[in-house]
């Protein structure tokens, strides 16, 4: 029997810092953008394709059409699936209330825009880029990556422009050079808090920069880097160029 209308609409959504990245091979990963993986075989990507799109009974019968199979085997597995994902926190129900996701996100931004406020002022340079690195090494931490940039894009605000190209090209290898030895002198300091910082130092110096989550397949990981127009700030071009961009920031 079809499932009546009012059904149809997927009970499903992915997670707020979730991707559902298709591979080539017809697999796909799960990618927390906090840096976690969950790797789907071709069977379950399909399942759950069809599960963040339509109901669950019309994903059934699809997927159960597609492989001539028992719909009471596919519910089964679609069920089980949809637990397991929903219990690591990668999906959620329409109807789940958000009240943590939205508590992080408050919480992000109440830790930054204080502390960039003070840290912005600060006239050392390298004390100011070790201040940043540490504050986005604590937001990851407490409020995650998606609400941790969220957060320091609605603290940003812009510089302005370099009045010419040489003060622009100095102003970027300042940067670069004081996050490289800020960075290499803090535990725990990663891809992230370092492309961050560059990120929020360059938007506030008047210079577009772009902050870019890239992964790759084989192995499965991820990084994190920060561009300006083709180049790479405080980051190997190389390492960068290995993986695939899947999402992208602006400034605001």
């Amino acid at each position: 029997m079809q499932p009546q209308s009012h059904n149809r609409e997927s009970r499903y959504l992915l997670a707020p810092d979730v991707i559902l990245l298709p591979l080539a091979d017809g697999t796909a990963q799960l990618v927390d953008l906090d840096g976690s993986f969950f790797s789907l075989s071709e069977t379950a990507a399909q399942m759950l394709k069809e599960a963040l799109e339509t109901s669950e009974p019309e994903t059934v019968q699809r997927i159960a059409a597609n492989y001539h199979a028992d719909l009471d085997r596919f519910h089964a597995d679609l069920t089980a699936l949809l637990r397991t994902l929903r219990n690591k926190g990668l999906i959620r129900r329409r109807v789940d209330r958000l009240v943590q996701p939205r508590l992080r996100g408050v919480l992000a931004l109440a830790i930054s825009y204080p502390l960039l406020r003070i840290a912005v002022m600060l006239h050392h340079g390298r004390l100011k880029v070790m201040a940043l690195l540490t504050l986005a090494r604590l937001s990851f931490a407490l409020a995650g990556w998606a609400r941790t940039v969220e957060a320091w894009q609605k603290c940003l605000k812009g510089g302005h422009p370099p009045s010419n190209t040489i003060k622009r090209e100095q102003l970027i290898d300042t940067i670069e050079s004081a996050t490289r030895r800020s960075a290499a002198g803090l535990p725990s300091i990663a891809c992230k808090e370092r492309a961050l910082t560059c990120w929020f130092l360059l938007h506030s110096a008047g210079i577009s920069a772009r902050l870019v989550m890239g992964v790759r397949p084989a192995p499965f990981s991820s990084h994190c880097w920060c561009e300006v127009d083709d180049g790479i700030v405080a980051d190997s071009p190389e390492q960068c160029h290995s993986y695939t961009p899947v999402i992208c920031y602006d400034g605001k």
